[in-house]
């Protein structure tokens, strides 16, 4: 299984934004070429598991993953949204709106503080 994403229409589109907490990344165009259906993260191939959108998770169990699935550029563009929390070395993280939370999330629907 082999995903080229030099194509348009591909997972072509990617972008990466790393913190000290979190990692984000953004697609455009998360699509088929042939049939149109939207990629997963993850296709399961006779050699196993392939992660094809190249999420990178914390080698530990201690964070989460958001996905935003309603705001209006995800619904336009056919774009996927992904962010990874890691809170291995904190025994607290503060997450929302607010400006004083180590992840802060730009979104009128998430609450000040979590």
């Amino acid at each position: 299984f082999m995903l080229n994403a030099s194509k348009s229409g591909s997972a072509a589109n990617k972008s990466e934004k790393k913190g000290l907490y979190f990692s984000s990344y953004l697609w455009e165009n998360v699509f088929c070429e042939l049939c149109k259906d939207n990629f997963t993260e993850n296709v399961v191939t006779q050699y196993g598991v392939v992660n094809i959108l190249g999420i990178e998770t914390p080698k530990n169990d201690n964070y989460i993953i958001l996905e935003a699935l309603n705001s209006e550029e995800i619904l336009k563009k056919n774009t996927k949204i992904v962010h990874i929390i890691d809170f291995k070395h904190l025994s607290e993280l503060n997450v929302g709106r607010g400006h004083d939370n180590q992840v802060r999330i730009t979104d009128i629907s998430i609450s000040r503080l979590h």
